[in-house]
């Protein structure tokens, strides 16, 4: 995302994230064991997997948020300790929503990605503020920019965050359940976001109990299990009546019980497994 008219022209070479026989935990507790994984660039991958499965703790390892005890995590082919491009990896974190106590716009909320990329006591460039507006334009906020990201849906607020995370020009956008508790139509409207991200060049890597919303543009889908990685198939294959995964993943139903389901605000519904819906299963999916 150099340029507003341009899509982002990213470089080719190592994997983008690689964890090798990789141990991340809190103490001396080990939450994920031995984990092996590697991501390539472009790739869309959902990590699915019960609660407490280690999927966050993954997540929070390769992002330098928890201590890896054991293994090696690269990034971009770079050991994660000497990685100091942070930049290159955008994080979506799990919330509801983006009101403080300060009142924002859209567009503060979203300009405030770009300190990544700047030193905060320089003022914006006009270059800033252009990769800002190309954000807001990619989640489809234009309309609300400057509106006060209080008075807009959880859906849009979600969408606020992955801008925010756009504006520091991530080559990967790390993301932990976008689509929860969200209606229908957001999901929809979030999905629709992500394309364009892929259509960028973007790797996603997502962390998700419901891969339903995101089977048009996955790649892959790992499941991880007690801390470790228990399947990886394609996504034409995971989301197929021929998927190896479906004796692990549907033997332990139930989605996360502190996500609403999007048609029932009072509660959670009882869900048949880390795929979500298995009428999904022959659903469209990225080849």
């Amino acid at each position: 995302m150099t340029s507003v008219d341009q899509p982002p022209a990213f470089s080719d070479g190592a994997a983008v994230i690689e964890l090798l026989n990789t141990s991340i935990g809190y103490g001396a507790r080990a939450v994920v064991d031995d984990v092996s994984l590697r991501i390539d660039r472009g790739e869309v991958v959902a990590l699915v997997g019960p609660n407490g499965s280690g999927k966050t703790t993954i997540v929070r390892g390769l992002l330098g948020l928890a201590p890896v005890v054991g293994g090696e995590v690269r990034l971009f082919g770079v050991p994660a300790g000497r990685f100091h491009e942070r930049w290159r990896i955008g994080y979506v974190p799990q919330r509801h929503t983006v009101v403080g106590a300060v009142p924002s716009t859209v567009q503060e909320v979203v300009a405030s990605g770009r300190l990544a990329r700047r030193r905060w006591w320089k003022p914006p460039t006009a270059a800033d503020r252009a990769v800002v507006s190309r954000a807001i334009d990619v989640v489809g906020l234009v309309d609300q920019s400057r509106a006060s990201v209080s008075t807009l849906s959880g859906g849009q607020q979600r969408r606020v965050l992955i801008a925010r995370a756009l504006a520091a020009d991530p080559e990967v956008l790390v993301m932990d359940e976008p689509t929860a508790g969200v209606d229908v139509a957001s999901a929809e409207a979030l999905t629709r976001t992500l394309a364009r991200l892929v259509e960028d060049g973007r790797t996603l890597l997502i962390v998700t109990h419901d891969v339903a919303p995101l089977a048009p543009i996955l790649t892959r889908v790992v499941a991880v299990a007690g801390g470790s990685v228990v399947g990886d198939e394609p996504a034409r294959i995971a989301l197929s009546p021929a998927s190896a995964l479906a004796g692990g993943i549907y033997a332990h139903p139930g989605h996360d019980p502190h996500h609403l389901a999007p048609d029932d605000p009072a509660g959670p519904a009882p869900g048949p497994g880390w795929l979500g819906d298995p009428g999904l299963r022959g659903a469209p999916a990225a080849s």
